[in-house]
């Protein structure tokens, strides 16, 4: 990694927020080996642009962070890098049918110095959409540089989902492409609709809401949380000054999914034993195939577990 690189301050956030799945938009990683604690807790997937040789770091691209014991639980593949700045990765259940997906995203500006076709990049997620459609709960979040205004990213007076608040008033042409996109896809912005609004980039340049974390309308039920955290409190909540700070602010999300019974394994035998010990349920109480359809009755409703995801942005 380059010199002046941010590794510490990259752990000491993945160690604050505590997540699942960490996801990254404009990485400029080249080795991640080099990455040190807690990160060694992650498996690093990754998707950079090319590389040019007159770069002395990566190139940028996107890619998360999966904690490890999420592979006891579920096979973890790359479902899609097929497209630059688009990123699929697949969690497929080992002991229940529950699939997820989640793609990072970033779309880049209309105006870089690096030219970037918007409307086939979101005609190529659509596409990854629809092959992906069948496989469980979906998440898509990142970085689209997308201003949307006050722009729906629903039918009005079709679709029956909760109108969200906006705190960014301006629109780009990013913004009307993607609120097109997820009007056509089925897909609400989690911004503005869950808790409290906040702007996702913030700099001396001005402050505006270009990151965020979607889900089909059908999955909104499903999310318990959604966090939008600057920067600042990060830092100050972690008490240190890096030594460049991040201008994307942190977003995260909370969702709960169905657990098969059959998945209370190892993974969950402390959560078990305890629930177990607090009603007074005899130690020879075990859960086998003969007893199997009475244990949530006896240990208490444990059929949802929840699974965080966080999306973030050069960190």
């Amino acid at each position: 990694m380059h010199k002046n690189d941010n590794s510490t301050f990259r752990n000491l956030v993945l160690e604050h927020v505590n997540c699942d799945i960490f996801a990254v938009c404009e990485t400029f990683y080249v080795m991640i080996i080099s990455l040190t604690y807690p990160v060694y807790r992650y498996k690093w997937i990754g998707h950079n642009r090319k590389r040019y040789s007159n770069v002395r770091r990566g190139s940028g691209g996107v890619g998360a962070f999966i904690r490890l014991n999420l592979y006891d639980s579920f096979y973890v593949e790359i479902q899609d890098r097929s497209v630059e700045g688009i990123l699929w990765i697949c969690l497929k259940g080992k002991h229940s049918d529950f699939n997820f997906s989640v793609a990072v995203c970033y779309l880049p500006p209309t105006d870089p110095s690096r030219p970037s076709d918007q409307e086939r990049f979101l005609n190529d997620l659509l596409q990854h959409m629809y092959s992906n459609q069948t496989k469980g709960y979906t998440i898509i979040c990142g970085d689209s540089n997308a201003r949307c205004g006050s722009n729906t990213d629903y039918i009005e007076g079709v679709d029956d989902i909760k109108p969200r608040t906006t705190i960014d008033t301006t629109e780009n042409y990013n913004g009307d492409l993607f609120c097109e996109f997820l009007s056509d896809t089925n897909f609400a912005m989690l911004n503005g609709r869950i808790r409290i609004n906040d702007f996702t980039y913030i700099s001396p340049q001005g402050r505006s809401v270009v990151d965020y974390i979607c889900v089909p309308y059908e999955q909104l039920e499903s999310v318990l949380d959604f966090k939008i955290m600057r920067m600042s409190y990060v830092l100050n909540t972690l008490n240190i000054n890096p030594e460049s700070i991040p201008d994307h602010s942190l977003l995260s999300c909370e969702i709960k999914y169905p657990v098969n019974v059959d998945e209370i394994s190892n993974h969950y035998a402390n959560e078990v034993k305890i629930k177990r010990n607090a009603r007074k349920i005899p130690d020879d109480f075990l859960i086998g195939d003969e007893v199997r359809h009475k244990v949530l009755d006896a240990i208490g409703k444990i059929d949802t577990c929840i699974f965080r995801s966080k999306c973030t942005k050069r960190i």
